[in-house]
């Protein structure tokens, strides 16, 4: 009974970090170890290393932590120019007026 009792606890701790904090995101910050960083701080030490940490003390838990989510970063932004080139490709007329600075509406001397 105790021996269950110890596994369900160990379980229910293990489950808890795999949810981050809703304070803190990931747009608010420069780059990916600036948002670890903020990330570390609202989340506890401990409970940061269990998150992100993969070696014997989890003392790796920032790096792994910034690797997982510069990557997440690279593809927003990739993902931001993929959509941008589609909405320039779409309107060529849009394209010459950011090209040469074309007034839509000319002002005209009376």
């Amino acid at each position: 009974m105790k021996r269950a009792l110890i596994v369900c606890a160990a379980l229910a701790a293990l489950s808890v970090p795999a949810v981050s904090s809703a304070a803190v995101s990931q747009t608010d910050f420069k780059n990916a170890a600036k948002f670890c960083k903020a990330l570390r701080a609202d989340m506890g030490a401990s409970t940061f290393k269990q998150t992100f940490g993969t070696n014997k003390n989890k003392s790796n838990a920032h790096g792994k932590c910034v690797s997982k989510h510069a990557r997440t970063m690279d593809d927003v932004h990739s993902d931001a120019v993929k959509n941008c080139r589609a909405e320039r490709d779409a309107d060529p007329d849009l394209l010459h007026a950011l090209r040469y600075r074309v007034r839509q509406h000319p002002i005209h001397a009376d």
